[in-house]
């Protein structure tokens, strides 16, 4: 129940042959596969790894310590949709053989996010520094916290001066 309870992504796979043992209903629903379609194979055989080069550090990390804990990379969907993971993933022993569980992460949302707040915080530093007006940000009390350019060459004060000063 726990197992098919977890929204994120959940692949248990044998060590021994990579081979993908189950997967839970997040998992399914991320990706856009089937269960019969996923099991038995591996990750290389459904191309879920877009980054080679990603995936290879991956295997290394694992390799040398047996887990690892929120590791990000892109992944293509069966619809050839990327999306962004965490991984974490730890070695147990079920029915006396090695396996890995792997739960993944879906932060492609958050990136997004935070890609469109860097977006919007790179804008508004161009039109701060090149605005010909006088713009301050104050505190509470009144304090000039951050002033623009404009200040400092129609004034004559540099910002360091203008910190902490009140209008």
């Amino acid at each position: 129940t726990v197992f098919e309870t977890i929204p994120d992504s959940i692949i248990v796979s044998r060590l021994k042959d990579n081979r993908i043992i189950d997967v839970n209903n997040g998992f399914l629903e991320l990706t856009g596969f089937g269960k019969l379609e996923v099991l038995g194979k591996t990750a290389m055989d459904l191309t879920l790894w877009k980054d080679k080069e990603k995936r290879d550090r991956f295997i290394s990390i694992l390799e040398s310590r047996n887990y690892i804990h929120n590791f990000e990379s892109s992944f293509l969907m069966k619809n050839s949709q990327v999306q962004t993971a965490l991984l974490s993933v730890n070695a147990v022993e079920l029915k006396g053989e090695p396996h890995f569980i792997t739960v993944a992460r879906n932060v492609s949302e958050l990136k997004n996010a935070e890609n469109a707040l860097r977006e919007s915080e790179e804008k508004f530093r161009g039109l701060f520094e090149a605005a010909a007006d006088y713009i301050y940000l104050l505190d509470l009390d009144g304090q000039i916290i951050l002033s623009n350019p404009a200040v400092s060459r129609n004034l004559g004060f540099s910002r360091e001066e203008m910190q902490g000063r009140r209008l």
